[in-house]
């Protein structure tokens, strides 16, 4: 071996060795009083407590919903305080029954699908539908708490349509069967 080296590394191997710093030592736990969320740490306010109230009840109060649902479900409710004539003379009200149709196909939708856009045509017919680049599905709330499908995958031009669903039978497997496709223009691949 070379002198210089071996002193080098007889010298490295007579340094004291260094002590593990004691990180959580000035750490205060949460329940101390440090608040995580990122409004208050960059704005210095608390966040909103996300609330909900039902559409119905949306007539005498006012209706908060702070989370990412919030436009469509807002939308949606707003859609209960309408009267008649409300888009000409004669325009009519959706039903509430449809209303609340709405707002469960809504809650009960898988996170990971992209949110609907709410409408309402002046005969009272409430919809919801998705509309990007790639695919359109328009989905309409029938009486008895039925609903009718059209999609188009514009880049194809493959249509299909569906009608009379029962929203009882709706659940998770029947999302992505379903509206699966609003998936694949995003990167998300769906398993078989």
């Amino acid at each position: 071996m070379e002198p210089l080296s071996t002193i080098a590394l007889l010298a490295s191997l007579a340094l004291p060795a260094t002590a593990l710093p004691n990180w959580g030592a000035g750490k205060k736990s949460k329940a101390a009083g440090i608040d995580t969320s990122l409004t208050q740490m960059y704005f210095d306010t608390a966040a909103p407590e996300a609330t909900y109230e039902p559409p119905l009840s949306a007539i005498e109060t006012s209706n908060t919903y702070v989370v990412a649902t919030g436009d469509v479900l807002s939308q949606l409710s707003s859609f209960a305080k309408l009267e008649p004539g409300w888009d000409g003379a004669d325009s009519v009200v959706p039903a509430s029954q449809d209303i609340e149709a709405a707002l469960d196909f809504v809650l009960s939708m898988p996170p990971v699908l992209p949110l609907p856009k709410a409408m309402l045509s002046a005969s009272g017919e409430l919809g919801l539908y998705w509309d990007d680049n790639d695919i359109y599905i328009d989905i309409a709330f029938e009486p008895e708490g039925k609903i009718s499908i059209y999609s188009k995958i514009r880049s194809t031009g493959k249509e299909k349509f569906y009608d009379s669903i029962d929203t009882t039978s709706i659940n998770s497997n029947w999302y992505f069967d379903t509206l699966g496709d609003l998936l694949i223009p995003h990167g998300y691949a769906l398993a078989a």
